[in-house]
């Protein structure tokens, strides 16, 4: 069956951040999950597209030492690394209390190694909170989606997902991440995107209020996962 396990994340600025990996054994729907981000179903490392994705696009973010801006996006990025045996660098909170980010200047790059686990609880991901002012200890606001979607360019993570600050399952909605990025219609974001046509599965609603964007490497059962990931631009169509 398609197995799905969540472990929630207290993380700075009173946000709860929850990191979920599920594979993609069979076409069965997961079980929703507690809180948080969702990763999405799929083979970890796998690329593909979604209809109206276009690939090739340019960065437009501006990031520095972790805070990046992108139009009316801004906040400070983090990084997030769950399971036994999980390994990521570098470690960054999502409070700005921490210096971040100072070797990849312009792109948030993080690597390491997702811990095997036989119930996919293991997860690495980049996020970004994308209404927040550049003062440490600010809190990460919601911003209300507007236009055609996103333009997400990034490198090294098959999906992308974006949440409200609820951390209810029903406030976080994932999509398939074109290979090297691409723009994804926001309604092509699901709150069950490893079974967008599944009963429960919402797609998302354009208006609706979101928090955080991030890419994200799920884990395997039975073998680490090395990865190396970069989240270079996002940006509203």
């Amino acid at each position: 069956m398609n197995r799905f396990a969540g472990l929630s994340i207290l993380a700075l600025g009173s946000l709860v951040f929850a990191a979920v990996a599920c594979d993609s054994s069979t076409s069965d729907p997961a079980p929703a999950g507690t809180g948080g981000y969702a990763a999405t179903g799929g083979v970890p490392g796998a690329t593909g597209g979604v209809p109206g994705a276009t690939g090739g696009v340019p960065s437009t973010s501006s990031f520095t030492n972790g805070y990046g801006t992108s139009g009316e996006l801004m906040g400070y990025a983090f990084t997030v690394g769950v399971g036994v045996g999980t390994t990521i660098s570098p470690e960054c909170n999502e409070a700005g209390t921490a210096l971040c980010f100072t070797t990849t200047p312009g792109q948030l790059c993080a690597t390491g190694s997702v811990g095997k686990d036989p119930a996919y609880k293991g997860v690495a991901m980049i996020g970004w909170n994308i209404n927040q002012l550049a003062a440490p200890n600010s809190h990460g606001n919601l911003w209300t989606t507007k236009g055609a979607g996103l333009t997400i360019v990034a490198t090294g993570s098959p999906r992308v997902q974006i949440q409200d600050n609820s951390g209810l399952d029903a406030g976080r909605w994932c999509a398939v991440l074109p290979e090297g990025g691409g723009m994804i219609p926001w309604d092509k974001f699901n709150t069950q995107c490893w079974d967008p046509s599944g009963p429960s599965a919402k797609p998302f609603k354009p208006g609706t209020p979101i928090s955080q964007i991030a890419i994200v490497i799920p884990g395997k059962a039975d073998e680490d996962l090395p990865f190396n990931m970069c989240f270079v631009s996002a940006s509203v169509n």
